[in-house]
């Protein structure tokens, strides 16, 4: 008996742990290639209760075993790598060239995306009244901000404006053209019409079920593409390309809530069909309570396949038919989706780049980037969020997926080492950090930004990254040559 117990208890500590989803990098073992770091993150199902501090081992620049950081790298006209180059189309595209995936920039160089979300100016969603009267006293104008805040992602080494941004502004306004991307809201308004409701963080579904059975979806998503894409972003060098959506409910469990819909809905009715044809049954003969309680994984794994084929079949092909030009980036994975291969699967068929909302890991895991890049068939991500908060900023910091730090310069070494892990995978190029500028005044909000609520950057932080961001081309170069 106190075998059985012993095992059982050990069987769940790795269950904690997530052991068995770890694997090991050799600079971990190694006491002179990384430091200590603590961080804590949120509990799940913890009511934004957060979790203890714990060390982390954490790979800085400065541990990278006989690397030099060189200075005045060549960077084309759109801050991609001059000295390579390929094919150049007059737009954005992707590339797998000697075993490591690439964005190809207008002209053909080699080029990996260094980005900052929700880059804005006055904003009508900033919830502070801070911000506004020092946006004003500083800068007077959207123009005198726009030409700082170029510099001041020059200088840092950010090559892309994130979505959400005033990236017309920054375009427009300035002498050398801004890479920008942007995201187009097709489920979200759509699902407005069964009752979704915007959260701070995303769209709720009823019952996390986008109603993708609806036969007016795919109009409502064409008369979309034709409003929010204009003909000047369709012939526009500087644009990435679009995600659509954001962290969409992607759930293993998906059939079980769309067969517990009300049935008069036609996404419960269509469920309802799918699977009696799979499962070789009688619709009018169903006994519910039975039907859900035989449901196996298989039947399971092939209905989220085939909600996500509806879905992303329907969006690509919309996209493409307006916009021809530029990538397809995916709909920012999240959670749960990120461990779902069926979801992969699919999106591999579809999309240009995949983008992944990747929260609750201090170094990205190895085991997961490789999944993704197995799932889907070798097609390259991006990290389309991050981020990590700083206790002493003052915030509370209990909104948002992103774990809580002590200071700033531990926020600037989670950001290299993650941002290390990253450069080394052949199949991400690129990471979107979240946010730009925190939004919120004292106390009750979260330090995501690179700035303060003031316009003021965190030093530590911006000084780490800018390590990093002017370096990645050689970092890969480095890492490549291992």
């Amino acid at each position: 008996m106190n075998a059985c117990i012993t095992c059982i208890l050990f069987m769940c500590l790795l269950i904690l742990c997530d052991v068995s989803n770890v694997q090991a990098q050799s600079w971990e073992d190694d006491i002179n290639q990384h430091t200590l770091v603590d961080m804590r993150l949120r509990l799940y199902g913890g009511n934004r209760i957060f979790g203890t501090y714990r060390p982390r081992k954490t790979r800085l620049l400065s541990h990278l075993p006989e690397y030099s950081p060189q200075e005045d790298i060549q960077r084309s006209a759109f801050g991609g790598w001059a000295a390579h180059q390929a094919k150049g189309t007059g737009f954005f595209r992707t590339q797998k060239i000697d075993g490591r995936w690439w964005f190809i920039d207008p002209e053909g160089h080699f080029f990996y995306c260094v980005a900052l979300n929700s880059i804005r100016g006055e904003s009508a969603k900033d919830r502070s009244v801070t911000a506004p009267p020092i946006f004003k006293s500083k800068w007077g104008n959207s123009e005198a901000w726009a030409n700082e805040t170029v510099h001041f992602l020059d200088t840092n080494g950010f090559n892309v404006v994130g979505a959400w941004s005033d990236g017309s502004l920054l375009k427009t306004e300035q002498k050398e053209s801004q890479v920008w991307a942007t995201v187009i809201y097709m489920m979200y308004p759509f699902g407005r019409r069964y009752g979704a409701k915007s959260n701070e963080n995303n769209m709720q579904f009823p019952n996390r079920c986008i109603p993708i059975f609806d036969p007016e979806f795919e109009a409502f998503c064409k008369v979309r593409a034709e409003e929010k894409i204009t003909e000047e972003m369709i012939q526009d060098p500087t644009l990435l390309g679009y995600f659509v959506d954001n962290e969409l409910p992607w759930r293993k469990d998906a059939l079980v809530r769309y067969l517990s819909l009300d049935k008069s809905d036609i996404n419960f009715q269509k469920t309802l069909e799918w699977t009696a044809e799979e499962k070789g049954l009688d619709v009018e003969s169903i006994n519910m309570d039975t039907l859900k309680a035989g449901l196996t994984d298989e039947d399971q794994s092939k209905f989220l396949k085939h909600i996500a084929d509806k879905y992303f079949g329907i969006v690509s092909k919309l996209l493409k038919e307006r916009d021809p030009n530029h990538l397809f980036l995916g709909s920012r994975l999240h959670g749960q989706a990120i461990r779902l291969k069926p979801v992969f699967e699919v999106l591999g068929d579809y999309a240009d780049v995949i983008s992944i909302n990747y929260y609750h890991r201090w170094t990205p895991r190895i085991s997961e980037l490789e999944n993704w890049r197995m799932w889907s068939g070798d097609k390259p991500f991006v990290i389309s969020e991050w981020y990590v908060k700083g206790e002493d900023s003052g915030y509370t910091n209990t909104d948002g997926a992103g774990g809580v730090v002590k200071t700033q310069v531990d926020r600037g070494r989670f950001y290299q080492n993650f941002t290390l892990g990253l450069l080394e995978s052949k199949s991400c190029i690129g990471w979107f950090w979240h946010t730009y500028r925190d939004t919120k005044d004292l106390p009750k909000g979260s330090n995501k930004g690179f700035l303060s609520v003031r316009y003021k950057p965190f030093e530590n932080l911006a000084e780490m990254a800018k390590a990093i961001n002017t370096q990645v081309y050689t970092l890969i170069a480095y890492f490549d040559a291992q």
